[in-house]
């Protein structure tokens, strides 16, 4: 006769037993927002408020501040210039590229050079970033 699978019957949680959840944590933006941003309120109502976000079947007339967040994302430190490639990604690069030209299923399928298995759309986009800039 088999066994059939059962829940565990341990113990339960102790937050199913008390009730208890754990307090979400309110995100304060950093820069400029921080100055102007009301802690008692909702995030949503903050940006709003300094005109970065909008209900457009509400407030047909109020527009939408480019400027603000053009400043955003101007102070912004974190902002991604895109695909930043080491020396010893280029290493590897240069060999399958001169094994392989133009085939990047090929060198996706290369595990003896392409060691980390980067995909073809990966190896794609490092060879277009590394011989653009």
């Amino acid at each position: 006769m088999k066994i059939k699978n059962r829940k565990s019957r341990g113990r339960t949680s102790k937050n199913r037993l008390t009730g208890r959840t754990k307090k979400k944590r309110n995100v304060k933006p950093a820069g400029w927002l921080n100055k102007n941003w009301d802690e008692n309120m909702s995030g949503k109502y903050n940006y709003e408020q300094l005109g970065l976000m909008r209900d457009p079947q509400k407030d047909v007339d109020q527009p939408f501040k480019k400027e603000a967040f053009a400043e955003l994302v101007k102070n912004d430190k974190h902002v991604p210039t895109g695909i930043q490639i080491q020396d010893w990604q280029k290493k590897i690069l240069e060999v399958l590229v001169k094994k392989y030209r133009r085939d990047y299923g090929s060198m996706a399928r290369d595990i003896k050079i392409n060691t980390w298995q980067w995909t073809k759309i990966q190896i794609r986009k490092m060879i277009e970033a590394s011989f653009t800039s």
